[in-house]
């Protein structure tokens, strides 16, 4: 849940619950569309294979909803398992 009258753009870390955080939340943004433009691409290469010549309107929210979904729960579960982001060392 959000608390009230906070900051509307969030900077901080994130982190799976009982670890320090790694990652900041922009970082998981990008990962989690990225996850989904890849799954939406698969899903649509599946139906081409398939044969389906045309997708509908719902069709195409359907595999627009899907994909954001999984892109979203796997960039929660593969960014915390990321080396943290900086520069290498020396």
């Amino acid at each position: 849940m959000l608390p009230v009258g906070g900051p509307a753009w969030c900077t901080d870390l994130v982190s799976a619950p009982g670890t320090r955080p790694t990652h900041p939340r922009w970082f998981v943004v990008l990962v989690g569309i990225g996850i989904a433009l890849a799954v939406a691409a698969l899903a649509l290469g599946v139906l081409a294979a398939f044969g389906v010549d045309r997708v509908n309107e719902f069709g195409a929210l359907v595999v627009i909803l899907l994909a954001a979904l999984a892109g979203g729960v796997l960039s929660r579960v593969l960014v915390p398992k990321l080396p943290p982001l900086g520069r290498r060392p020396e």
